[in-house]
């Protein structure tokens, strides 16, 4: 993935953030003015609050361009009254949310919120419903919907709208929970735990997708450096229901030594994971391609395997467990990897002979050798073979119950 970078600004407020996001001068609001108030303490408040924030409620909402292509967008004004989402604000966000699914836009939110506003009691806390109808349909027309969670994000806010994102990054640092942490101190007569609701903590769990600095929202990172475990398998999983929801090609790229062996792993579910991606991946409804870049070690590699198409690099090879494992199972002798390998056909020419492989990428000598030359040709390869299951007729997509059958 690629990581966008822009200047890093003052992003305090709703209008600076778009400002850092979105091209230059191209915010164009959506925005009509709240309907007031009957209360006239409550109308001084929000009086005082659109002074003190330079904004008329707690949601700004609008449309602008990304990197030159139009985008929808939404966005908390802390300042309002601490971002708390009210009437006016639920029906401003519904009708923003509707209107990028006309328009057949991507939606891109960025929540701080304290949650629901409580000066408005049930009639604000029952509007979390027709927000989530209307972000429910907008991804229903496979439309994506990305989410941005800044300091702080709680509350009926977490719970409906800041929740939903087929991607969800948080700034480092920010809180994000549902519990407010000074009403369960409130309630409980002690402090919440302070380390549990953290950007980084929820990452950690799998709650949210990356924890970037804002100057970094437009890209996305990657972990290296450590074998899959479950939790890495279900965010696969996710990935293959997200390109299902928005109609998208999928394509898995497998170099791995094998997937994590730890107690930890066991009791995560491991196993079930494995199993859960090779059905998904099988009976998903859009085309497949499937990239063995290097090593395919072990269950983490075949659970990503099935697919449409299957491109090797020439120096590519797919086993249970490693020529050298394997040769200790069998001889006592890791020395004798090379006889498994060849017995077992686990080199990437062999995989093209038998047909779990469709085409090889050429290494000139080595992908090592030559990165550069290596990944173009990789990246054409897979543009290639998209073009030709996207834009084929139906039946160039292979039947995948019997593409590995004996």
């Amino acid at each position: 993935m690629f990581v966008s970078v822009v200047t890093a600004v003052d992003i305090s407020s709703a209008g600076a953030l778009l400002a850092v996001v979105l091209d230059v001068d191209s915010f164009r609001s959506w925005d009509s003015p709240p309907r007031q108030v009957a209360d006239w303490e409550y109308r001084e408040a929000l009086a005082r609050a659109a002074l003190r924030s330079g904004a008329d409620e707690a949601i700004i909402t609008g449309e602008g361009l990304l990197a030159g292509r139009r985008v929808a967008v939404m966005c908390s004004e802390f300042a309002f009254m601490g971002g708390s989402i009210g009437t006016a604000a639920a029906h401003r966000i519904v009708t923003a949310v509707r209107r990028a699914t006309a328009s057949r836009l991507p939606l891109l939110a960025s929540a701080a919120s304290g949650g629901t506003r409580m000066q408005e009691g049930a009639a604000a806390f029952t509007r979390t419903a027709p927000i989530v109808l209307a972000l429910t349909e907008h991804k229903a027309a496979g439309l994506p919907y990305l989410v941005h969670l800044r300091n702080p994000a709680t509350g009926g806010v977490f719970a409906s709208w800041a929740s939903l994102g087929h991607i969800t990054v948080a700034e480092p640092g920010a809180l994000v929970g549902f519990l407010g942490p000074s009403v369960f101190e409130a309630l409980n007569g002690e402090p919440f735990p302070p380390e549990v609701q953290t950007a980084q903590a929820l990452f950690g769990h799998g709650l949210v997708d990356a924890v970037l600095p804002t100057r970094l929202l437009a890209g996305y990172d990657r972990d290296a450096g450590r074998s899959p475990g479950p939790a890495d398998l279900r965010t696969a999983r996710r990935g293959l229901r997200l390109a299902a929801e928005l109609r998208l090609p999928f394509v898995s790229v497998i170099d791995t030594d094998g997937a994590e062996l730890s107690p930890t792993a066991e009791w995560g579910g491991l196993a079930g994971e494995i199993a859960r991606c090779l059905a998904d991946l099988q009976t998903l409804s859009v085309p497949t391609l499937s990239v063995l870049l290097g090593q395919g070690a072990g269950g983490a590699a075949i659970a990503l395997l099935p697919a449409d198409r299957v491109l090797a690099a020439r120096h590519a090879w797919l086993c249970p467990l490693p020529p050298e494992g394997a040769a200790m199972v069998w001889y006592r002798d890791t020395g004798r990897a090379p006889e498994v390998a060849d017995a077992q056909h686990v080199r990437a020419a062999d995989l093209r002979r038998s047909g779990v492989v469709d085409r090889l990428i050429d290494e000139r000598p080595d992908a090592a050798d030559e990165p550069v030359a290596f990944a173009s040709r990789t990246a054409s390869a897979i543009t290639y073979e998209l073009a030709w299951l996207c834009t084929g007729p139906e039946g160039r997509r292979v039947d995948r119950r019997d593409r590995l059958r004996p």
